[in-house]
């Protein structure tokens, strides 16, 4: 599945003219112009698409976003970057379709009527691309665990969960080395069931909650490339989940045993 990314990028100057003498009778001009610095929705946030189901989404510093999505366990991830005006609106443009069915290229979305409230609340509705019946209403809450990091320690143990209706077994040792097997995704009528042999490494952020991963799978229709991971929870019952950001966007969720 091809994943085009389109980036937004909006600037904004305040130009200050002043005029002045130089001493011969000449007024002199001159403008400085100052750029604006640009917001994001930094932060890790959890909550509902209508129609849908539940949402978590990790804005990282910069605008790039990472979306997890499904009733129960993720069935999607949707990746792209995004930002925040200077009116506190909310807004993205990505080709990926990961808002609805995975597995489809070059289907443009875009995120519009937006409210932001920084570290506490993000909402926006989504439209185009293959929401041909209604937009879809994304309702999402900050979640204040994410400048508390979480170390490897906190991830070693033996995880098992489902994605598209398949099992993932695999494990996670104390020097952040991932094995195991992870489930293919049924889509298009091209993908093999069954599970994909998986290994790679996580590590996490310094001072925020959440890791980056690099894993090497089958990159035609399981986790495989560089990704993302956010933990929540702790001890047994724990939950993993990963998104590889390169390939085909798929997903990896566990539970820890």
């Amino acid at each position: 599945m091809l994943k085009t990314i389109v980036t937004v990028v909006a600037v904004s100057v305040l130009s200050l003219i002043s005029a002045c003498g130089d001493g011969s009778g000449t007024t002199v001009t001159t403008t400085t112009t100052t750029p604006v610095v640009q917001q994001t929705a930094e932060g890790i946030w959890n909550g509902t698409a209508t129609p849908g189901g539940a949402v978590k989404m990790l804005v990282q510093a910069d605008g790039k976003f990472y979306k997890f999505y499904g009733t129960t366990a993720p069935i999607g991830f949707a990746t792209g970057t995004s930002l925040v005006d200077a009116n506190n609106a909310f807004s993205y443009v990505t080709n990926d379709n990961g808002e609805n069915i995975s597995g489809k290229a070059n289907i443009l979305l875009s995120a519009s009527a937006s409210t932001f409230v920084a570290n506490t609340t993000l909402n926006y509705t989504v439209s185009g691309g293959m929401l041909n019946t209604s937009p879809r209403v994304i309702a999402l809450t900050y979640d204040s665990s994410y400048t508390s990091p979480f170390t490897l320690a906190n991830l070693v143990g033996n995880y098992s969960g489902a994605t598209v209706g398949q099992g993932s077994t695999f494990s996670i040792d104390a020097n952040g080395n991932i094995t195991g097997n992870a489930a293919r995704y049924i889509e298009g009528g091209y993908e093999t069931t069954g599970t994909c042999p998986i290994t790679g490494t996580i590590t996490p952020n310094a001072s925020k909650r959440f890791a980056t991963v690099s894993i090497t799978g089958c990159s035609t229709d399981s986790v495989d490339g560089v990704g993302v991971a956010l933990l929540v929870g702790s001890g047994v019952g724990q939950q993993i989940y990963i998104g590889s950001t390169t390939g085909k966007l798929k997903t990896l969720y566990g539970v820890k045993q």
